[in-house]
């Protein structure tokens, strides 16, 4: 369950504060010429960023990489050894450099822990051009990070004079709140704008596969109350491959992802919002206006932060559209769950990063969350894209 629950919004029937959101939504509707007239923002925009983390020290010439914590314990997949020519495109646009610091210090950080992690660099285009990854692949709980693609799913599929965005609508309860109940309702209703085969959960998993070009979706949701109860999507139900090893003892959860999945939703998100996305030729049904529209629309609500809480990256100063989780002592084998997933933006230069901490207390990944981050903000202070 995510934290974002806790804040009722029948406690406070006014307009939620806003963290500043600077220029990530500008940019989206900049891309998408014409379309300004005809999707209204949900929110308003500000110009004040705050900035929690100031770097200590410069990243441009270290003079020792950074120091790593000694590993509790052998970590399943080795780190990710990229050659430089993998880390530039044609136009030079990342240093390779760069690059190869950020990423040392980063697993630096988190090398030994259980963590999965996915940072990827993002041009004007929305194009991935640089990443880092630790653990991206493992298998670990999704907590409520897939909310986000269900916000999507949302306005992807439901007819846009149908579309409810107030406060007390169910999607902007889902976006805002992490409400579980109203989580169930959005799939289900949403579904009945789909004719194809299946539950509402099969339909939901299905978009996330053949349109978001994700791997990995829901068994199962069983949140008491909510509509979905009863349904289940056979391909990720648990087995012998859809299982987390935690510390060397086996876990089972209903519903796995991974960091790198979590990161390529938002990718999709981002360049379908630019308008700069390359449907799959195996699909020749896909609408990009559709999807363009719809991106906008997710990104507006998802940017729109809860009442008296904040998600870990968002506590890293940074601007941001996401969407995290949480499941506490108890409610897993595994112990706590921590794991948050969006789009950031620093000083001009744009990220999609998530990651998934498991057994690891909320102030550990709060404060790895804001360690990296700054180490991100020194990198694009010391690094400048060629032209």
């Amino acid at each position: 369950m995510n934290k974002k629950q806790t804040a009722s919004p029948s406690d406070n029937p006014t307009t939620p504060a806003h963290i500043s959101r600077r220029t990530l939504l500008r940019w989206m509707l900049g891309g998408a010429a014409g379309l300004a007239g005809t999707i209204p923002l949900l929110i308003p925009m500000d110009e004040t960023a705050a900035q929690i983390y100031t770097p200590k020290t410069p990243l441009v010439t270290p003079t020792a990489p950074a120091t790593a914590v000694t590993p509790l314990y052998t970590p399943k997949t080795p780190l990710p050894t990229t050659s430089p020519d993998d880390l530039t495109n044609s136009s030079g646009m990342v240093s390779a450099a760069g690059i190869d610091l950020l990423r040392d210090r980063i697993l630096g950080l988190i090398d030994g822990r259980e963590i999965g992690f996915a940072l990827r660099e993002l041009d004007e285009n929305g194009v991935v051009v640089a990443s880092i990854d630790y653990q991206s692949s493992e298998l670990y709980p999704v907590a409520s990070c897939f909310k986000a693609f269900v916000v999507y799913y949302y306005f992807w599929f439901t007819p846009e004079d149908l579309w409810q965005t107030d406060r007390q609508s169910d999607v902007y309860q889902v976006a805002v709140f992490s409400n579980n109940v109203r989580t169930g309702v959005v799939i289900r209703d949403t579904g009945q704008y789909l004719d194809i085969y299946g539950n509402p959960l099969e339909k939901f998993n299905d978009t996330l596969l053949f349109r978001l070009g994700m791997k990995e979706g829901l068994h199962t949701w069983k949140w008491e109350g909510n509509p979905l109860i009863g349904f289940t999507d056979r391909r990720y139900a648990p087995s012998d491959k859809r299982i987390m090893n935690i510390h060397g003892t086996t876990h089972i959860a209903d519903n796995l992802t991974t960091a790198a999945d979590l990161a390529q939703g938002y990718v999709f998100m981002e360049q379908a919002a630019l308008g700069t996305l390359i449907p799959d030729p195996r699909d020749p049904f896909f609408d990009t206006e559709r999807a363009r529209i719809a991106s906008i629309a997710a990104l507006d609500l998802l940017s729109i932060s809860a009442e008296n809480y904040k998600s870990p990256i968002e506590r890293a100063g940074v601007d941001y559209i996401g969407k995290d989780g949480v499941l506490r002592e108890g409610d897993l084998s595994a112990g706590v769950v921590i794991s948050d997933a969006g789009l950031m933006e620093i000083d001009g230069r744009r990220f999609a990063m998530s990651f998934i901490s498991v057994g690891h207390s909320e102030f550990y990944a709060v404060e790895m969350v804001k360690s990296i981050v700054g180490y991100i903000r020194e990198y694009v202070e010391s690094y400048t894209p060629s032209s």
